[in-house]
């Protein structure tokens, strides 16, 4: 029984450690998406400001198409932080189901001890019941 409460705390400390990394990565996916957001915001600008601006417009070229390679580097690296972040809620799920199961063995476990003490108390029980009535029997006449 100690060992399924220790493998019970250990599990959770796991899902705890996996809940953290998760944030950490969460957390930084939307930095990237807002500065990729940034840049979108920041490429409209320039497309308004060249199309007023005659000159603007032939270094909008080279603008545009760095702003486009930086956003694509963006949405790579996003895409590799879901992955890991799917790969983490797969180990967070698998560790769940393992503590479930320890969890339920533990249940299952104190329930047997239940009922194995009162199983054994009513022994008890019945043995005093039937001294009782065994002296009672001897008392008569």
């Amino acid at each position: 029984m100690k060992g399924l409460k220790t493998l019970i705390r250990l599990e959770k400390n796991r899902l705890d450690a996996l809940r953290k990394d998760l944030a950490l990565l969460e957390n930084e996916k939307e930095q990237f998406e807002q500065f990729s957001q940034q840049l979108l915001d920041q490429l409209h600008a320039e497309l308004q400001a060249a199309e007023s601006m005659a000159e603007m417009r032939g270094f909008f070229g080279d603008f545009s198409s760095r702003i486009k390679k930086q956003r694509q580097q963006i949405a790579q690296h996003v895409a590799g932080l879901e992955r890991r972040m799917a790969a983490i809620r797969d180990q967070m799920a698998d560790i769940f189901s393992q503590m479930k199961k320890y969890e339920i063995a533990l249940e299952n476990h104190v329930k047997r001890e239940k009922e194995k003490l009162a199983a054994r108390e009513q022994l008890q029980m019945d043995e005093v019941a039937t001294q009782r009535f065994h002296r009672a029997l001897e008392e008569r006449p």
